[in-house]
C-alpha cells in the first residue's frame, strides 16, 4: 500500500505551505477554498497528491511535478496530473494522456527525474 501524502502551493504567496502530520483538509465545493484542521482557510491554494513513486534520485513524485526521461533526449518533459475518467482513475502524463504505469513504470522510474513543478518552473514546459 502506498503512503498517502500531500503538498500545498499558495497561489497568492507563491510558496509551499507546511503540511503537518495528521492535518485534515476540506474543500468548499462552491468556492474551491481549502481548509485545514489546524490553520483554517486557505482561499487560494492548490493541493497535490503524492503518487507513491520516486524518481531515479529517490525524490518523491507528486501531481504537478515535471519529469524528464533520461534515456530519451527527444522526449519532452511531462507533467504528472490526476485523471478521473471513465476508463481510468490515477496519475497520468499530460502530454500523452497515458497512465504513468504505461509510460514509466516499466522502468520503475529508474530513468526518470523530477526536474521541477508547474508552479515554480513552468518555463521547463516551453511554450505552454
Amino acid at each position: 500500500m502506498r503512503e498517502i501524502k500531500f503538498r500545498a502551493w499558495s497561489k497568492a504567496e507563491l510558496v509551499w505551505l507546511p503540511i503537518f502530520e495528521n492535518t485534515r483538509f476540506f474543500v468548499n465545493m462552491e468556492s474551491g477554498a481549502v481548509y485545514d484542521s489546524k490553520w483554517g482557510e486557505y482561499p487560494d491554494v492548490t493541493i497535490e497528491q503524492f503518487t507513491g513513486l520516486k524518481d531515479k534520485n529517490g525524490t518523491d513524485i507528486y501531481e504537478g511535478d515535471i519529469l524528464r526521461h533520461a534515456k530519451y533526449d527527444n522526449m519532452k518533459p511531462c507533467v504528472i496530473r490526476w485523471a478521473d475518467e471513465q476508463e481510468y482513475c490515477g496519475f497520468v502524463a499530460c502530454e500523452t494522456g497515458q497512465a504513468i504505469g504505461d509510460l514509466f513504470l516499466a522502468t520503475n522510474f529508474i530513468n526518470c527525474e523530477v526536474i521541477g513543478n508547474i508552479h515554480e518552473h513552468p518555463n521547463l514546459l516551453g511554450d505552454k
